[in-house]
């Protein structure tokens, strides 16, 4: 597990990933624009990234089914292959190209696609509480949201 989040940490300290953060108005992702999909697994996750960018940016993204994603410019999916269907057709499709299995029990990814005109942000475990946790680092990393003992912050953006 040390050794994944070193790997990771290094990656993005590379700049070898591209994640941006939700705004309300600027060039990064607009939530207006935005659709994220998740299953039933992962709904306290996706409704925890809900609640955090309505409080940063005063907007909701909106929540939907794969059917509903060619409507949206950016696509927030939540889960992995196995709990989350969108995921499981990007992964059939060699798209996402993550080996899940050897992330470990808590290791996870956050990923930038770009697949034709469409543009993904996967945020997902290899179990259901590294997608927890893949959403809180999201959150930390990327959008400057601090979790506190004593509360939080939450950037007006």
């Amino acid at each position: 597990m040390k050794k994944t989040i070193s790997i990771i940490c290094i990656l993005f300290t590379l700049g070898w990933f591209s994640v941006p953060c939700l705004r309300a108005e600027s060039k990064e992702i607009d939530p207006r624009k935005s659709l994220l999909v998740t299953s039933e697994a992962n709904q306290r996750c996706a409704k925890e990234l809900v609640r955090y960018v309505y409080e940063m940016t005063g907007n909701i993204i909106k929540t939907g089914q794969i059917k509903d994603i060619s409507q949206y410019d950016y696509v927030f999916i939540i889960g992995n292959p196995e709990t989350n269907p969108l995921a499981k057709q990007l992964d059939d499709k060699e798209i996402i190209k993550v080996d899940w299995p050897k992330l470990g029990e808590d290791g996870f990814v956050i990923k930038s696609i770009i697949d034709g005109a469409k543009q993904y942000l996967l945020i997902a475990g290899h179990t259901n509480q590294a997608t927890s946790y893949a959403v809180n680092e999201y959150l930390e990393r990327f959008c400057e949201i601090g979790f506190f003992v004593d509360g939080y912050y939450i950037p007006k953006k």
